[in-house]
């Protein structure tokens, strides 16, 4: 995970793109109100927030579209589904 962590983040910055970090507590707590949000809570709130017919799965998906909710509501930046 660390090599494609690094590759990542250094096409976003070759490409000028701001990379921000957020702790998974301070994910739960802005996609579902509470930060010790078990997993079935948070595809829950990302199904609902996101008005999608049924639960992301696997688990990582609905994970990767709470981080990009987290990151919208924090910065504002527009979130395209």
């Amino acid at each position: 995970m660390g090599h494609a962590r690094g590759v990542i983040c250094l096409a976003a910055g070759e490409a000028g793109l701001p990379i921000a970090n957020y702790e998974p507590t301070c994910v739960k707590k802005v996609v579902t109100g509470n930060g010790r949000a078990s997993e079935t809570q948070m595809q829950q709130a990302v199904k609902l927030q996101l008005g999608l017919e049924n639960v992301p799965e696997p688990n990582e998906v609905a994970d990767a579209m709470a981080i990009a909710l987290t990151g919208h509501c924090l910065t504002g930046n527009p979130l395209s589904v």
